[in-house]
């Protein structure tokens, strides 16, 4: 995970996949639950590089779903929808 983003939003994230992941195996399982943004999934006007990091936490959890599903890991991301008061 070293290197993943070079903001704040890469840098808490891997940190936090970094300390679990080895947990998960030992275990048998576990589950990432991360947080992202209407604005990474549709975008919005202005926040360019805040949209593009909450992007890259939906991808990099995926990719965690698919890479670590055979330790009978899940990874998923919640967000409120653009709509939402």
């Amino acid at each position: 995970m070293a290197g993943f983003g070079s903001g704040e939003h890469g840098r808490g994230l891997a940190r936090g996949i970094g300390v679990r992941v080895n947990h998960f195996r030992k275990q048998g399982g576990g589950a990432y639950i991360h947080i992202t943004s209407g604005t990474g999934l549709a975008g919005n006007v202005g926040q360019t590089n805040y949209g593009a990091a909450k992007a890259g936490i939906v991808g990099l959890s995926k990719c965690i779903a698919l890479d670590m599903k055979r330790y009978n890991v899940r990874s998923n991301c919640i967000s409120r929808s653009h709509g939402d008061a």
